[in-house]
């Protein structure tokens, strides 16, 4: 496949950042009774050029900058947690990896577990520096709305 064509349909597909204002029930679905934590999981593929162990920092850095407690470990019993996936694929006629980054709010307790419809990420076509700041950036975007919903600001 073409390489231009391929970056095009991703950009098509990524759509762009808004600031929107998020809707009421996604609001109240994200309120918790521990709003100065909050637990996540994480995963990285093998198709990304970082492991989990050089992006964790990221996510923990924006948690603690926000003045909430990560909580990496207890995401099965948490009433609430930030899902992250960063899928990647790197093929040998491109310079740099295309990737998903898929962040959303989920629980698994009461059953049924749910991801909420409501994500933060992007999808693209870029170097390792700059998917690490798509990630931070993603993660302030997903702590922003936290904050909004458990405190009044």
């Amino acid at each position: 496949m073409n390489k231009g064509l391929l970056v095009s349909i991703l950009l098509l597909l990524s759509g762009g950042a808004t600031a929107q204002e998020s809707p009421d029930w996604f609001l109240k679905a994200i309120k918790t009774e521990t709003p100065d934590q909050l637990s996540y999981y994480f995963h990285v593929s093998e198709g990304c050029p970082f492991t989990e162990e050089k992006t964790i920092p990221v996510v923990e850095g924006v948690f603690i900058r926000s003045r909430i407690k990560p909580t990496p470990n207890d995401w099965r019993t948490a009433p609430l947690y930030l899902s992250i996936s960063i899928e990647c694929l790197s093929l040998e006629t491109m310079l740099h990896p295309i990737y998903n980054l898929y962040i959303a709010f989920g629980r698994r307790n009461p059953y049924p577990a749910i991801l909420y419809d409501y994500r933060f990420g992007a999808l693209g076509l870029n170097d390792e520096d700059s998917i690490m700041q798509t990630l931070k950036t993603s993660v302030e975007a997903a702590a922003t709305e936290y904050l909004r919903a458990n405190f009044d600001l």
